[in-house]
């Protein structure tokens, strides 16, 4: 008597898992998800579009809000962060697994982060602020690199993810495919930039 609900936050062209979407659709009662590109590619895929609801993704304004120059500069003090850096955020999961996450998880692009911090540090005194897990990818790309940076791991708590926020002076974005992304909502709201970095570079 349970109703069956599929959460679908993004679909890459090239995940073998989309040919058995169509056949999900029997057992399915309800397919979600947070943006109309990803309806889209559900209805191309043979959803039927009744089926298909979208809940926009939100963020708690009384958490992330934006903060005073002489508070943002008391939280890095507070993390460790240097103060005379710029400093770049990036919160995600963008490795393989939930270990280490040595090889990258192309969808989140962290490849593309590389690449676009490579070509910042060399005009700018940056400072990569991580957090997440299965960062070990980017990691290393920044050790090779010798840009500094500090990981703070898996971020359970909203009013610890919204301190980190508030440390930074840019948050920057990678990704190939997203369902939102909740961190430009989250950035927009703390008052921090967000840059969306491109395949290209």
């Amino acid at each position: 008597s349970n109703k069956t609900l599929l959460t679908c936050f993004h679909i890459m062209p090239n995940d073998p898992r989309i040919k058995f979407i169509k056949e999900a659709e029997k057992y399915v009662d309800l397919f979600h998800t947070s943006c109309n590109i990803t309806k889209k590619n559900l209805i191309n895929l043979g959803v039927n579009p009744e089926k298909i609801i979208i809940i926009p993704l939100g963020v708690d304004l009384s958490l992330f809000k934006p903060v005073s120059f002489e508070k943002k500069q008391k939280i890095k003090k507070q993390l460790e962060i240097p103060q005379d850096k710029i400093v770049i955020g990036s919160f995600q999961k963008d490795g393989i697994g939930w270990k280490d996450g040595l090889e990258p998880k192309s969808i989140k692009g962290p490849d593309i982060f590389i690449k676009v911090v490579e070509k910042l540090a060399k005009n700018y005194p940056i400072f990569i602020l991580l957090a997440g897990p299965a960062r070990g990818y980017v990691k290393n790309g920044l050790e090779k690199l010798k840009i500094p940076y500090k990981s703070m791991g898996y971020l359970r708590n909203l009013t610890e993810i919204a301190q980190h926020y508030h440390s930074l002076d840019l948050y920057l974005i990678t990704s190939r495919i997203e369902g939102g992304p909740k961190q430009i909502l989250e950035s927009w709201a703390s008052g921090i930039p967000v840059e969306i970095g491109r395949a290209h570079v």
